[in-house]
């Protein structure tokens, strides 16, 4: 189950899985959009549910487009956006990655913040990043009789650990040499995966029109100056280094990086064939809310059938202890034990180096069964397995929940070349 934020602290709760082979694929989604909200002890309660479907299929192209997470953008519906991009697009790509490429490009010059023009996000946003780096030059033994250059190593350290952690944003101008995707941290990304990344790295080298980057840079500029008297208790001054550093950093941390925290944000699936694939592909981008000039998105994941034989926009799923061939609960309990004092006190290292390597051998094993028959089934099959997976979702929020969050009628689509 995929429960992402919206910016009403309401939660939108969905299953959705992707099963596939080298000759086609089937994706099933459930139709309950559930809306919960976290209590003031964290529990999270479901409010409603209602009926509505999350796949879309686009006449004349062999691409589905899956949602999830927030219903809406600034107060656009998902759905509003796929279906006006989609009547926009006046030829048949030659690769999925070209359709992503498009949509994006589409998105990027509509106009979804008219009614977020206020910076108020974006306002807390460079509050908390100033209050955080004044604390770490606080902390520095003698920050009065600091060299310049010590002040500016603080500053940057700081930047630096922020951005290994972060989304980076498509759609600002320095993306290219932050653009990390999420096949970079897989041993053999097939050569699907690698055109694909490729694609959308050199996409995203494409600086924006000069006026739109000077308006995102002015308007940060604005809410920076206002900030950093508030956070310092003094006038910005360009002629100091480190005021200088700061600054310039905090403008490219904010443009370039959605916090990894920002959890309103609309995940939007992309499968199927551009019209010169023979193997389907798969792209997972999010769009997140903002108030600012330069929209938000960021791919999240990269995929194709050599590599995985399912996809799913879930998380904390009943079924991923069939997908990942062991127990996510089981697995992440005994490897924390595994790391507990009380453990180290009784073995040795070699002893849990070869526990880690038996749990993820017997993981390894179990895909690599189910791997095997999913390469040989037909898409009826393939349709099948997809269905019962949100079914088993369907069941397991039935049982565990009060007002059940996943359920409903079950959507499905199947497509090969």
């Amino acid at each position: 189950m995929l429960d992402y934020c919206n910016n009403k602290g309401e939660y939108i709760v969905t299953a959705i899985v992707l099963v596939w082979n080298r000759a086609g694929l089937a994706i099933a989604a459930d139709q309950s959009v559930s809306t919960t909200r976290t209590d003031e002890k964290g529990n999270k309660q479901t409010l409603w549910t209602e009926s509505s479907s999350k796949l879309f299929s686009f006449e004349g192209h062999k691409v589905i487009a899956a949602t999830s997470g927030n219903a809406a953008v600034n107060s656009i519906p998902i759905a509003s956006i796929l279906n006006r991009w989609s009547r926009e697009i006046t030829e048949e790509f030659e690769t999925l990655a070209e359709y992503v490429h498009n949509f994006l490009d589409w998105l990027g010059q509509q106009k979804l913040n008219d009614h977020y023009s206020t910076g108020y996000s974006t306002s807390v946003r460079i509050l908390i990043v100033l209050n955080t780096i004044k604390e770490d030059l606080d902390s520095m033994q003698d920050f009065e009789s600091a060299s310049t250059l010590e002040k500016i190593d603080v500053i940057n350290a700081s930047f630096d650990n922020w951005e290994s952690d972060e989304y980076p944003n498509l759609f600002s101008y320095g993306i290219s040499k932050y653009l990390r995707l999420s096949f970079d941290d897989i041993e053999n990304p097939s050569p699907g995966n690698m055109k694909i990344a490729e694609f959308l790295r050199e996409r995203s080298r494409r600086e924006l029109s000069q006026i739109k980057t000077t308006e995102e840079f002015q308007f940060l500029k604005e809410i920076f100056d206002v900030k950093f008297t508030e956070c310092f208790g003094e006038l910005y001054n360009s002629n100091l280094e480190w005021h200088l550093c700061l600054r310039d950093r905090l403008l490219l941390y904010i443009s370039n990086f959605i916090d990894s925290g920002e959890d309103s944000n609309a995940t939007i699936l992309f499968t199927g064939y551009g019209k010169g694939e023979w193997i389907p592909n798969c792209v997972i981008v999010r769009i997140f809310h903002y108030d600012t000039p330069l929209p938000k998105a960021s791919v999240v994941k990269i995929s194709d059938p050599e590599q995985t034989w399912f996809e799913s926009i879930a998380k904390d799923a009943e079924i991923y202890s069939f997908l990942n061939g062991i127990s996510s609960q089981y697995k992440t309990g005994v490897f924390e034990y595994l790391e507990s004092d009380s453990w180290e006190m009784e073995n040795d290292s070699e002893s849990m180096d070869s526990l880690r390597s038996l749990l993820s051998d017997l993981s390894d094993t179990r895909i690599e069964q189910m791997r095997k028959k999913i390469d040989l089934l037909s898409l009826d099959k393939l349709e099948f397995i997809a269905r019962q997976f949100v079914q088993v979702e369907s069941l397991a929020s039935f049982l565990l929940e009060n007002l059940p969050s996943v359920g409903g009628n079950i959507d499905t689509i199947t497509m090969s070349r």
